[in-house]
């Protein structure tokens, strides 16, 4: 399981901090996303093991108790599902997290679930 959390600014005149973390299920392909100072995100998936199944990938705010954003790459070819962009409406200390997990259908059970848990920095 890889999960790795930084942050970095861009070198505009009023920067916008970005949030990044990533979340894997068990080797079988990974949720990235990124959160920023201007409230929106992107979030990926990414399926690395053509088995039938997919990856799904949903973020969470925990103190706004809402799913923000859901997205799954379900072709095991490693390349990612496209980011999906969104309105995360976040705050500084928002409490946050992201489950990537493996599933068989659209309809299936999530099994091999990883979850990342995270407060918005800024």
């Amino acid at each position: 399981m890889l999960i790795a959390l930084s942050t970095s600014s861009s070198a505009q005149a009023y920067p916008i901090q970005t949030f990044r973390g990533y979340a894997s299920s068990s080797g079988y392909g990974f949720g990235a996303y990124e959160v920023n100072s201007d409230g929106y995100g992107v979030i990926y998936a990414m399926d690395t093991y053509a088995d039938g199944y997919r990856i799904v990938s949903t973020v969470y705010n925990d103190t706004q108790g809402k799913t923000i954003a859901y997205v799954e790459d379900a072709n095991g070819a490693n390349d990612d599902s496209g980011p999906a962009v969104y309105d995360f409406s976040v705050h500084a200390g928002d409490a946050m997290r992201t489950k990537t997990c493996r599933q068989n259908g659209a309809a299936g059970t999530p099994v091999n679930c990883k979850t990342t848990y995270f407060s918005v920095p800024y």
